[in-house]
């Protein structure tokens, strides 16, 4: 490597600021906002990162977040008794899983019970022929932004962590695509039967030509964000992403996706023989945050794709650099981390004005951000029917495998004797009196109960009832309650 592209690489690397002072802000008088020099922006990414790194995991919620990942998977474990090689039941229950499974589909079928999703009213003035041409262009970004897609990846997440994020915004860029064109047209001749034109191929006009256009892609576009890569200021009160005062995205990108940035207004993405070069020499990013690093330690017990840092291709531009983009109301500055050297990509005003996120809870604490899950509402129901169930399972077991007691004679053997089929014991004294099954007392029908009652207690908790879960009302009556936008908004207020 020339020294020259060292240094030029050097000088892309900011080092962030000890602390930040009136030396490294300013005032754009034209829009009334502050702004950060460089060294300034990357410590206020840095610094804040690291606060609601701190926060989530401090405050459990990431703890609570894998003990519900933990529960919907409900992986299998072995035991045995008083360690020795008999081996105790361990059967996995899903009862997590099964109602999210059920609620999670009604809701979408609810939500989005006819094509498109919506329905527009004309206000006063408004053609008719208007509505129908706006109907037909929404509907057409709704499926280009795979808007169906993504809101059932953030209900699944909401229905077991208790909270799901989006984010939102405007894409535009350009992109060359292959056409295709005859090298020469047909030849137009009069037909000697009827005298009408007909047309007939020649060698050129069968050659087919490929030609590439450019052409301007622009439209709006949402995407479901894992709720452990989104990090929102820990003073956040409501459970309302637009609430927050500041919200930091964690995200790593390949070449080809910061190389597609570079078209972007407000990125300043490095020279592409720069950032090349960076690629070729080994990239190394941190990993995520904690929050996520908990279940990756997991992994040979929880079943997840490998993390996001982690190299998966012998191909050097696949692998990935870190970046964190920090939105406020005014602001937004995106950070590259690797190897140890940040270099700032953006640092411009808020195009938006507002965070561009949106966010939702499963059911609301007070004064707090992040809500509950069924993973915590009803995993405690879980755990109470798969030890109840494995315990009385343990207690059958000596009835289908029954242990014997025999009387102590001098000729009664000091090993214990092995169960087999055509065996022979030899005893002492009256076979009645000498050898015996031990009995063991049944399982409690108290045992049973309990069963239903934590599985009724979920089904209240979570409201997959019967109406929702099978569509089933009053006695003979067949319906969902959520064929319909009223009945999804009666459902959706019924279970925030």
């Amino acid at each position: 490597m020339s020294e020259d592209l060292i240094e030029k690489q050097n000088a892309l690397f900011v080092e962030p600021a000890s602390e930040i002072t009136e030396d490294n802000v300013s005032l754009d008088k034209e829009t009334g906002t502050l702004e950060f020099d460089d060294r300034a922006a990357v410590k206020l990414v840095l610094a804040d990162t690291s606060t609601a790194d701190m926060f989530v995991n401090v405050n459990q919620w990431a703890a609570g977040w894998t003990l519900a990942d933990t529960l919907y998977q409900s992986p299998a474990s072995s035991s045995a008794f008083d360690g020795g090689n008999v081996g105790q039941a361990n059967v996995p229950k899903f009862i997590v899983s099964n109602h999210i499974s059920s609620i999670v589909p009604k809701l979408m079928s609810g939500i989005f019970y006819e094509d498109p999703p919506f329905q527009l009213r004309p206000l006063p003035g408004t053609s008719q022929e208007i509505v129908r041409a706006k109907t037909a262009l929404f509907s057409c970004q709704f499926g280009q932004m795979k808007f169906e897609e993504e809101a059932e990846r953030a209900l699944d997440q909401m229905a077991l962590l208790g909270t799901c994020v989006m984010k939102w915004g405007y894409l535009e860029h350009t992109k060359k695509e292959k056409t295709y064109r005859r090298k020469a047209p047909q030849i137009s001749e009069t037909s000697p039967l009827d005298g009408k034109p007909i047309l007939i191929d020649t060698p050129d006009s069968d050659e087919v030509v490929i030609d590439y256009v450019e052409k301007l892609y622009s439209r709006p576009w949402i995407k479901y964000c894992d709720l452990r890569s989104v990090l929102v200021d820990p003073a956040t009160r409501v459970g309302d992403i637009r609430c927050a005062k500041w919200v930091i995205y964690r995200d790593y990108a390949t070449y080809s996706d910061l190389d597609i940035l570079r078209d972007s207004p407000g990125y300043n993405i490095p020279a592409e023989y720069l950032l090349r070069d960076f690629f070729l020499n080994g990239v190394t990013s941190s990993g995520d945050n904690i929050s996520l690093t908990i279940p990756e330690a997991m992994r040979g017990y929880i079943q997840h794709a490998v993390p996001r840092n982690h190299k998966t291709s012998a191909d050097p531009m696949q692998a990935s650099m870190e970046i964190l983009e920090r939105w406020d109301r005014d602001r937004v500055i995106v950070v590259l981390s690797f190897n140890g050297h940040n270099i700032l990509i953006r640092n411009e005003a808020n195009p938006y004005g507002k965070l561009p996120f949106l966010s939702a809870n499963w059911r609301n604490i007070p004064d707090a951000f992040y809500g509950q899950g069924l993973g915590l509402l009803i995993g405690s129901e879980q755990l109470v029917e798969q030890g109840v169930t494995n315990l009385a399972l343990d207690l059958l077991a000596y009835g289908l495998q029954p242990t014997a007691v025999r009387k102590k004679g001098f000729n009664t053997l000091n090993q214990n004797t092995r169960w087999g089929q055509g065996k022979i014991i030899d005893v002492d004294e009256d076979v009645d009196k000498a050898f015996k099954f031990l009995t063991m007392p049944p399982v409690p029908g108290e045992a049973w109960q309990f069963i239903q009652q934590a599985q009724a207690s979920a089904a209240s908790t979570s409201g997959a009832n019967e109406q929702v879960v099978q569509g089933a009302g009053a006695a003979g009556v067949k319906t969902t309650g959520m064929r319909s936008g009223t009945g999804a908004a009666a459902v959706v207020q019924a279970n925030a």
